[in-house]
């Protein structure tokens, strides 16, 4: 039996160092003409066009959650003993994984083809093996049609950023999302 210390370990050990998007597959999920209605508004277009990502990526960042399909390249650190979440779900497909051992000897990545690990969860899914190190996983990941709650989410949001456009607050949470976002989040505690 492992003593606590050690335990601990192995779980910091599991930690993602980088999430790269390599590319976006479809349109923001919501278009200019939706949110000039829903906003009461039969102008300010480009103004519009314009917080539609930041708002989608804003929300992304602080839910762990992709609102559009994407592929993502994500790197992590695994410990070998616990499952480590993987950002930016839902994941429909995981195309490839690559290892490196913790020497770090300059030994290259290595493809590991669907051995060594396993998946689990249906949408968001965890990664899981036994062999400590280095992970490069490539993956699909974010929704076809973004469901209602995370629709309204980010029609508030918009809302928040073009009441407040121009100020140091546009780039920021709509403070009363935090607590209708918190239920939705798939932030983890490691």
């Amino acid at each position: 039996m492992l003593p606590i210390a050690s335990l601990l370990y192995m779980v910091w050990r599991n930690y993602i160092i980088d999430v790269k998007e390599v590319n976006a597959v479809g349109g923001e999920p919501i278009d200019v003409a939706f949110v000039k209605d829903y906003l009461k508004v039969s102008y300010d277009d480009a103004v519009i066009q314009l917080l539609i990502p930041a708002a989608r990526r804003l929300l992304e960042k602080n839910l762990n959650i992709s609102f559009i399909q994407k592929t993502l390249l994500i790197t992590i650190q695994h410990g070998g003993l616990f499952p480590i979440a993987l950002p930016y779900g839902p994941h429909s497909n995981i195309t490839s994984v690559a290892y490196k051992d913790c020497d770090c000897n300059g030994v290259a990545f290595t493809n590991v083809g669907n051995e060594g690990y396993c998946l689990i969860g249906e949408e968001f899914k965890q990664f899981q093996t036994d062999a400590p190190g280095y992970y490069k996983i490539t993956c699909e990941a974010g929704y076809t049609q973004l469901p209602g709650n995370l629709l309204e989410s980010m029609l508030q949001q918009l809302a928040w950023m073009y009441e407040n456009r121009g100020d140091e607050k546009q780039a920021k949470l709509n403070p009363n999302l935090q607590m209708l976002t918190s239920s939705l989040t798939r932030n983890s505690w490691i």
